[in-house]
């Protein structure tokens, strides 16, 4: 089947790939259709989107939630990635629509995330993995030397590498304009400005336990290992420890 599949043309892929969506996760994709329309019980909507034009991807620990506030009162629901919005919206929605994000320093945002989620993250849901896959690291250079390995942290959304956010079906890179959360107040204005939404930044969600600079966090060693497992999001973005 992936062999027929890469002999048709991507506009073709796109379609079959949607169209597979809709009948095998149909409810699934009634709930974000129902998003595209309104707001759901939950609080959230993908409205904005169809208002603005536009689609933002919120990869974990990148200041998500405080870009999600400040342009869209925190409608829209976070971590999906480019290749889900690709089954959400037809081809000629996405591929019009203004799509943008942000990433961060792999070290940096590794440092984030593991305090974030050792303190108990958002909700039950982050609180039950963490006490389920990260209770047996005392401390973060022995959760890098032998957790960061396991596909199941990996997977998991705030240790997932960035890169996997923001790959198409064809496995390119699906964004028009990508911040950086070290340049976050120019970017975000350049946002801003495409957008026309013109309101002052709001900071939110972040790890209050995170008070020094991550290089302090690190061995060599586990700069390293760090390195090794975030290599795509360190060559595709241009990051040095």
């Amino acid at each position: 089947m992936t062999k027929i599949l890469n002999l048709l043309p991507d506009s073709v892929i796109y379609s079959l790939r949607r169209l597979r969506f809709m009948i095998t996760k149909r409810e699934r994709y009634q709930r974000f259709s129902h998003l595209r329309k309104g707001i759901s019980d939950d609080g959230y909507s993908l409205k904005p989107f169809d208002d603005y034009q536009c689609i933002f991807i919120h990869v974990p620990k990148c200041a998500g939630q405080s870009i999600r506030n400040t342009l869209f009162e925190n409608l829209v629901p976070g971590h999906i990635n480019v290749y889900t919005y690709q089954l959400i919206f037809p081809k000629r929605v996405f591929d019009s629509y203004f799509k943008f994000t942000f990433v961060r320093n792999p070290w940096d945002r590794l440092v984030s995330a593991y305090l974030f989620m050792k303190s108990g993250g958002a909700h039950k849901k982050d609180q039950d993995w963490a006490k389920q896959h990260l209770s047996a690291y005392p401390d973060f250079e022995s959760f890098i030397k032998q957790g960061l390995i396991k596909k199941e942290i990996q997977d998991w959304p705030h240790f997932r590498p960035q890169i996997k956010f923001l790959t198409k079906q064809n496995g390119e890179l699906g964004v028009d304009f990508i911040g950086r959360i070290e340049n976050i107040q120019a970017d975000m204005k350049y946002i801003q400005d495409r957008l026309n939404i013109h309101k002052e930044l709001l900071y939110i969600n972040k790890t209050e336990a995170k008070n020094e600079d991550y290089r302090n966090y690190y061995s060599p060693e586990s700069r390293d290992l760090v390195a090794a497992v975030y290599q795509e999001d360190i060559t595709q973005f241009g990051y040095e420890f």
